[in-house]
């Protein structure tokens, strides 16, 4: 059963990061307050365009890097997969980007792109908004995904775990009223930099991001996505967000 409340606890807290930093907690209908350390590309911004219809030609997979790395971060980039800088390496960042986009071609979830992925990469459509061009966060349970959808009507996929059986992430049309910018604690953990959306269940960051559903009803993203998510102001007091 899904324990809801004041704050509810998804993640698995800070314990490889030291203490945590005293929270800043604003609710609605206060604004949205930017970190002190902000990723350094804010990918709906988009300026680079994909490379070749095909992407990268041979397979590859955590640790490696070169010129093939480059061109997957490039094609997964050019589709609308975040990823928060160009490093070249295959790095967790584009194992996370490479899981986003097998969950959402229905392939197997495995943050490797070998020859299966690699092929879909060569076809696959750009990441598209399925609720409107409006501004709004867009939760799909059976893909494990994450969509980021700004004023434009861009749209940008991320790595996602969702409310495993026993506690499951609600269904429905919801909104952002709070969010703390730190650690906020919790009776299983601590989340990292929550926006609550529906009592005590907010999209946060904070380990682990994987293939199934997992949180305790939370939507848990990789700590550099919701840091982006702080820094591009797509995600403020107020936001819309649809789990579906």
């Amino acid at each position: 059963m899904l324990v809801l409340g004041t704050v509810v606890a998804c993640g698995t807290g800070p314990a490889d990061r030291g203490a945590p930093p005293p929270p800043v907690v604003t609710s609605a209908p206060a604004p949205s307050t930017t970190p002190t350390t902000a990723p350094t590309t804010t990918i709906m911004a988009t300026t680079v365009p994909a490379p070749g219809p095909s992407g990268p030609t041979e397979a590859t997979r955590p640790g490696d890097d070169g010129p093939q790395v480059e061109a997957l971060q490039l094609r997964l980039y050019g589709l609308g997969y975040f990823l928060p800088a160009f490093t070249g390496t295959y790095d967790s960042a584009t194992a996370h980007a490479v899981m986003a986009f097998q969950k959402r071609q229905g392939l197997a979830r495995d943050g490797v792109a070998g020859p299966e992925t690699m092929g879909a990469l060569a076809t696959a459509e750009p990441v598209a908004a399925a609720e409107g061009s409006h501004p709004h966060l867009e939760v799909s349970l059976a893909e494990q995904v994450l969509v980021v959808v700004d004023a434009q009507g861009r749209a940008v996929a991320v790595d996602a775990t969702t409310g495993a059986a026993a506690t499951p992430t609600p269904r429905g049309t919801f909104s952002i009223f709070r969010q703390v910018d730190g650690w906020d604690p919790g009776p299983n953990g601590a989340l990292y930099r929550p926006k609550y959306f529906h009592q005590g269940v907010a999209v946060h960051g904070g380990p682990p991001v994987g293939a199934v559903p997992a949180s305790h009803g939370c939507v848990r993203i990789p700590d550099p996505a919701i840091n982006w998510l702080w820094a591009s102001d797509l995600a403020v007091i107020g936001t819309e967000v649809v789990v579906r």
